[in-house]
């Protein structure tokens, strides 16, 4: 059987149809990519823009001019030493170090200047993690003091600054 030249256009033309038109799969995969884009519009205009701006001022300030203490709220000893250690070679101003006054369950860095809580949010992306908050330092010596708490987990890479 022979098929005429406008049959061979008309059967050509449908498979074109057939093959532009997208699968199951192609329509999902357009969705998930349409919905992650909005989400990392939303992340954006909501904290991410925080994030991003934090990271930025990490890499442009002077890390040597926050003035840091470093205290154990945990059972393990020796950890605020060796935090301050880490602290001072990613170039942070460690003044001193030791124990808590109590065990604390979480990680708390406490600005003690900056209502903004901008020293206390560059420390908390060196250490990448801990929860932030504002307490005047009555003396005015520190810039931020940390306090270890039995959430604290010690990362390899405990910054993105190298150093």
């Amino acid at each position: 059987m022979q098929y005429s030249n406008k049959e061979i256009k008309t059967l050509r033309k449908e498979a074109m149809k057939l093959t532009d038109t997208p699968s199951r799969k192609g329509k999902l995969l357009s969705l998930i990519l349409f919905l992650l884009g909005i989400f990392c519009i939303l992340y954006l205009v909501s904290g991410g823009k925080e994030f991003i701006e934090t990271r930025i001022e990490l890499r442009q300030k002077d890390l040597s001019k926050i003035r840091v203490e470093v205290l154990n709220g945990t059972e393990i000893g020796g950890l605020a030493e060796q935090i301050a250690e880490t602290l001072r070679k990613r170039g942070l101003d460690v003044l001193g170090y030791g124990n808590a006054d109590k065990k604390l369950e979480k990680t708390v860095i406490i600005d003690r200047r900056d209502h903004a809580l901008k020293n206390a949010r560059l420390v908390r992306e060196v250490l990448r993690q801990g929860k932030i908050t504002f307490e005047p330092h009555p003396l005015q010596l520190l810039e931020v003091t940390v306090v270890l708490g039995k959430d604290f987990k010690i990362h390899e890479k405990t910054s993105i600054i190298n150093k």
